[in-house]
């Protein structure tokens, strides 16, 4: 189970069952938004516009990039989708080289 905090910036995993902390990592601003957990890394940004990716048995970190403040952040193979500051961007899941998709239409499944 994972929660960030918007009080003292650190993103933390629970045990479960026990409601243990199990690690904490210090990020760079407030998480105020939900993670995304796929495949052993868990994903979220800060509102300080800095995405991370943690091994989410571990809490190290994997990678950061400096952009990014908006949840949900999407993983779609080995692509991790997120907006930040005007842009969306497609980064290797564990390189984060970026790709930035400009002037890009988003459909919604089932909207109007």
């Amino acid at each position: 189970m994972f929660a960030g905090s918007c009080k003292n910036h650190r993103f933390f995993a629970f045990n479960a069952a026990t409601g243990r902390i199990v690690w904490s990592f210090k990020a760079n601003g407030r998480i105020l938004g939900s993670p995304t957990v796929l495949a052993g890394a868990v994903y979220f940004s800060t509102t300080a516009g800095r995405t991370y990716a943690l091994d989410a048995g571990t809490g190290a970190k994997l990678w950061q990039f400096p952009d990014g403040q908006f949840s949900p952040i999407v993983v779609s193979g080995e692509r991790v989708l997120l907006t930040g500051k005007g842009r969306v961007y497609g980064l290797e899941r564990w390189r984060p080289a970026a790709q930035t998709i400009a002037g890009v239409a988003v459909a919604v499944q089932g909207a109007k």
